[in-house]
């Protein structure tokens, strides 16, 4: 993912614009538990089509950096049954 400066403009820039800085939030570990929770649920409602962020931020991707981790989000593909 580029650089925060360069990301794409238009919804998709201003989504990850926000979310980016969310992400290293909530990764920080310095947030009381209803801070991360609000914070999870705000990241939740920006970006509602990956239902993976707890797996993204907390088991899955911790050598990923924060962007690395919005890209996985922006990764996902829901499947049809």
């Amino acid at each position: 993912m580029a650089p925060s400066g360069m990301y794409p403009k238009g919804p998709l820039g201003s989504l990850i614009r926000r979310a980016v800085p969310l992400i290293a939030e909530i990764r920080s570990g310095e947030l009381r538990t209803e801070d991360c929770d609000a914070k999870i649920a705000e990241l939740q409602e920006l970006y509602p089509y990956c239902p993976r962020w707890l797996d993204l931020l907390f088991l899955e991707s911790a050598d990923l950096t924060d962007e690395q981790v919005m890209e996985k989000a922006l990764e996902y593909r829901p499947f049809a049954l």
